[in-house]
């Protein structure tokens, strides 16, 4: 487990492969420039942006050891924006509610950890 612990730590330390590869991603979000809502591939919702916003809460459940809760919304803004606008978005919340099964999983699992 320290082990485990040790290299998830390395992955995001500020020259990290996670810290890298999100960094670019904020990158291109931010030269994609859609306003008010920094979405991946232009001013719509796509498919992307439901991947990487999977991605990121899972980052920022708190269900991975050594990667503190805040890591996305402290280091990457933009990639944090989306991912509370996807969070919001209509269809989200209403798919979130129709599996509350699923989102109980992953408080427990997040309370656990």
């Amino acid at each position: 487990p320290e082990r485990k612990l040790c290299l998830r730590q390395a992955l995001i330390a500020s020259s990290g492969r996670i810290t890298k590869r999100l960094g670019a991603l904020e990158t291109l979000v931010k030269q994609n420039a859609a306003v008010p809502i920094p979405y991946v591939a232009g001013r719509n919702l796509s498919m992307a942006d439901l991947a990487l916003w999977g991605i990121l809460k899972w980052l920022g459940s708190g269900r991975v050891d050594g990667i503190p809760q805040t890591y996305v919304e402290s280091n990457f803004p933009t990639l944090w924006v989306l991912t509370c606008a996807v969070d919001d978005t209509p269809q989200v919340v209403e798919w979130m509610a129709m599996h509350p099964r699923r989102n109980a999983r992953s408080a427990k699992r997040a309370l656990v950890v």
